[in-house]
């Protein structure tokens, strides 16, 4: 969408065709079990804005804009817990190139014009609510590129972390209190450093 500047109208068109009819969550946590993975992380909404859930915060997502009709992190989160496999989510809080306001890496499009301080309380605030409320434990919140995020936008999203105890997270929130949120671990992009990262949990197996 970013890459070929496609218009918020013409590539929400492509909802209508979504329609991964042979998508089996048991399947895909059992596979992962025997693969010997040790948890499960599933994209709830990337940078175009589309849900891939039942969210009530708005229409753009798998259930209500597709003819799928179905909540695949419910499938998943459910697979998950039956495969004893524990669960995570990554939402994109800063960037949504479909929702007016969010970061877009330069807007391309009139329709995504708008305030990002209202798109982070009307959007993002309520759907990571949602996620962390109605998918049971959520063992990791994975968020990404803080573009914009001051302090503020990033101070309305940290305390909602508080509603799954013993979660971790990274460290793409932005910064609270001026300071860059460390988060538990650090992810490196694109890569895999030769040595593990100094005072970070994350390191190569």
């Amino acid at each position: 969408m970013r890459g070929a500047r496609v218009s918020v109208a013409e590539y929400s068109k492509l909802a209508a065709q979504f329609n991964p009819v042979r998508f089996d969550a048991d399947a895909l946590a059992a596979l992962a079990k025997r693969a010997g993975m040790k948890y499960m992380v599933a994209t709830a909404k990337h940078h175009d804005g589309f849900a891939m859930y039942h969210s009530k915060v708005s229409k753009y997502n798998i259930a209500d804009a597709t003819p799928f009709k179905r909540d695949v992190i419910r499938e998943i989160a459910d697979a998950c817990k039956k495969n004893d496999l524990p669960f995570g989510l990554y939402y994109s809080q800063a960037q949504d190139w479909y929702h007016p306001g969010g970061a877009s890496d330069g807007n391309w499009d009139s329709a995504q014009n708008g305030s990002m301080d209202r798109y982070i309380e009307q959007i993002a605030v309520p759907q990571v609510r949602e996620l962390l409320t109605n998918y049971g434990p959520i063992r990791m919140f994975w968020w990404d590129t803080p573009k914009q995020m001051n302090e503020e936008r990033s101070g309305k999203l940290k305390p909602l972390l508080q509603l799954q105890e013993g979660i971790f997270t990274n460290n793409r929130l932005g910064r609270v209190a001026g300071t860059a949120v460390s988060g538990d671990f650090t992810t490196p992009e694109q890569r895999i450093p030769f040595r593990g990262l100094k005072g970070q949990l994350w390191k190569p197996a």
